[in-house]
């Protein structure tokens, strides 16, 4: 039996991370364009536009320039350095990701692709 237990390491640096973040929205926003045009639910063709799909994308390059900043962040700021207003963006932005991710998600769930 193998178990898959994260050990608490990072696999890369947190500017490979960044980076990885803008090439996986990136494909995924390609094969979302790709697919569209085959979807028979108008509805879904009106809310996945090329538009939104590049907004979803803009948000994915700024959470990956927070992200390559990350290191800055990987420890308790005891002497207050960094502002906390800068976490709170990166947990905003990865929050709007999500909540993207998941309304497209729901779109192709209960209308169908």
């Amino acid at each position: 039996m193998v178990e898959y237990l994260w050990d608490g390491k990072m696999d890369c640096n947190w500017e490979d991370l960044g980076e990885k973040v803008v090439d996986i929205s990136s494909k995924f926003v390609d094969n979302l364009l790709e697919l569209m045009p085959f979807s028979y639910n108008e509805e879904a063709i009106k809310l996945i536009t090329e538009e939104s799909l590049r907004r979803f994308q803009n948000l994915a390059k700024k959470m990956a320039e927070e992200i390559k900043i990350g290191y800055y962040y990987q420890y308790e700021d005891i002497e207050n350095v960094n502002d906390n207003a800068f976490r709170l963006n990166s947990w905003i932005l990865l929050g709007s990701l999500t909540e993207f991710a998941l309304q497209i998600f729901l779109v192709f769930l209960y209308g169908g692709l």
